[in-house]
């Protein structure tokens, strides 16, 4: 698999040569990429969150809904 970004003043490759990438590399590879051309790193963590981020981001909602639930 190889992905290619581009901007005005940078092109950014990743490539991996191995076969069946699983989607979370994937998403590695993309937010690579997104840092390399500069995107600051909270705001491709908030975009493009890897799988230990969207762990912690769903377990937050599944717990402000129970506190929702306990509230009423």
């Amino acid at each position: 698999m190889k992905i290619t970004c581009e901007d005005e003043y940078k092109i950014v490759t990743i490539e991996s040569k191995a076969t069946g990438l699983p989607l979370s590399e994937l998403i590695l590879m993309f937010r690579g990429a997104a840092m390399a051309l500069e995107y600051h790193p909270d705001a491709v963590r908030a975009q493009i969150p890897d799988e230990y981020e969207l762990d912690v981001i769903i377990s937050e909602a599944i717990s402000e809904r129970e506190e929702e639930a306990d509230y009423f």
